[in-house]
């Protein structure tokens, strides 16, 4: 089971900051998650504010680099130079957003070593991707247990099916089958990750799924109560 930092360890230090992502590695994370949205300038920066998608179009990546906002060739650095993975969600859909972020993994050499992520709502983008880079993995997040969650991966060449994120909690009560949709994805050579798991009672409930992947805010409180309870 691979523990990811969500937002870059957000739990740990600010959100999509390239102090979280360092943190992230001090802190035993097998990769961070990190989100990127495009410029006025065309420009890749790593932010996360999806409802306010259009005031970071109107804005050069210059002014938001003086806000501290990084570009995303320096989380590609962090990604190529260290033994760590990046999970990267474009937080809106833009083949053009697609082209940019394929073309600089390409020029990072970092192909295999970044997955793109993305809610079913925004699944364009999984499609997008594999245009500029038909062999990367790719993640699709299901919130619904009851659709069929091989059938969608199938769809959208997803290597990974995700649920979990806002609204953690509804997710226990249908542990049964959530567990029976994990052993469908199974049968079928696709991998289950979930999140977001940031307190004991849902981290060692998500942990007991036995997902390839657990993203948490706290990598670090995550592997203290995941080896607690092995």
């Amino acid at each position: 089971m691979k523990i990811i930092a969500h937002r870059g360890g957000m739990g740990r230090a600010s959100e999509n900051s390239l102090e979280g992502m360092m943190q992230t590695i001090a802190d035993g994370a097998a990769g961070f998650e990190f989100d990127v949205m495009l410029t006025r300038d065309q420009q890749p920066v790593v932010v996360h504010t999806p409802f306010y998608s259009a005031q970071i179009g109107r804005m050069t990546w210059h002014q938001l680099q003086e806000m501290g906002v990084p570009h995303l060739r320096e989380a590609l650095e962090i990604v190529r130079t260290h033994d760590i993975v990046g999970i990267l969600e474009p937080k809106r859909v833009s083949r053009e957003l697609m082209e940019q972020i394929g073309k600089l993994i390409s020029e990072y050499g970092v192909l295999k070593k970044i997955e793109i992520i993305s809610f079913y709502s925004r699944r364009k983008n999984l499609e997008y991707i594999k245009l500029f880079l038909p062999d990367i993995r790719c993640s699709v997040i299901v919130l619904n247990p009851f659709t069929n969650w091989v059938k969608i991966a199938n769809r959208l060449k997803a290597d990974t099916v995700l649920t979990g994120w806002k609204g953690f909690n509804y997710l226990t009560s249908f542990t049964g089958v959530i567990q029976k949709r994990i052993n469908e994805l199974r049968a079928s050579g696709i991998e289950f990750g979930v999140g977001i798991a940031n307190d004991a009672k849902n981290i060692v409930w998500a942990s007991a799924l036995r997902p390839d992947q657990l993203f948490s805010d706290d990598v670090k409180l995550t592997i203290e109560i995941v080896d607690e309870h092995r």
